[in-house]
């Protein structure tokens, strides 16, 4: 599943007419039954708030979590996990040795 979205829709009232050429529209890379990948943009919060990444894939994905840290001025993928279960193991994984 693709979900699209509008960069304003992302950054709210601190979007500029520059960042929205700049940023992607499609968030989700690839997707399997206990997780999801998407591409995050720079400038973008991952939780915090209602323009974070997080709430917006919410009205998709309920209750997905992030997996580990992207800082608000970097960009990259982001691995989230749909249920608590499947956070704990994929945490446990990237931790490992």
């Amino acid at each position: 599943r693709i979900v699209l979205v509008s960069p304003l829709a992302i950054l709210g009232s601190y979007a500029t007419p520059r960042m929205a050429l700049t940023l992607p529209v499609e968030l989700v890379v690839d997707e399997g039954n206990d997780w999801i990948v998407v591409n995050k943009p720079a400038g973008v919060a991952v939780h915090d708030g209602q323009a974070s990444l997080v709430s917006l894939l919410h009205q998709s994905y309920p209750g997905v979590a992030p997996v580990h840290r992207l800082d608000l001025e970097t960009s990259g993928l982001l691995l989230l996990a749909k249920t608590p279960a499947a956070a704990a193991h994929l945490q446990k994984a990237l931790n490992a040795p």
